[in-house]
């Protein structure tokens, strides 16, 4: 099985057809206006609220395969499904995991957006 890239840009630029302006304003969009909330995160996890947390990592995963972001958005996949209750895992061990696979994938797209 091939690894997951961290950022696949070729794959998000052939969704956009190639249009780099609008990739760059998508990881503009996805970086300042739509940035994770890591204390939102826990406080929906700390009272309870699995579907709305499970709801919150949704919008980052598709936000994030939308800029070719595949290790977050598949990440994100499986710990949506924990949260939603589709599938058991370590609540703690998969927060861990997306929220480090979260700031090494937001590394990658404000470097790449430099190059821009």
């Amino acid at each position: 099985m091939d690894m997951l890239k961290l950022l696949n840009t070729s794959s998000a630029l052939n969704m956009l057809d190639g249009e780099k302006t609008l990739y760059a304003e998508l990881i503009d969009s996805y970086l300042d206006e739509m940035a994770f909330d890591s204390t939102h995160l826990e406080l929906l996890i700390s009272a309870g609220n699995l579907t709305d947390a499970g709801n919150y990592i949704h919008r980052c995963k598709g936000a994030s395969a939308q800029l070719g972001a595949e290790q977050l958005a598949a990440a994100a996949q499986v710990f949506e499904d924990v949260l939603k209750g589709k599938k058991q895992g370590d609540l703690a061990v998969l927060k861990k995991n997306f929220l480090l696979c979260y700031e090494e994938t937001t590394a990658a797209l404000r470097k790449y957006r430099i190059q821009l």
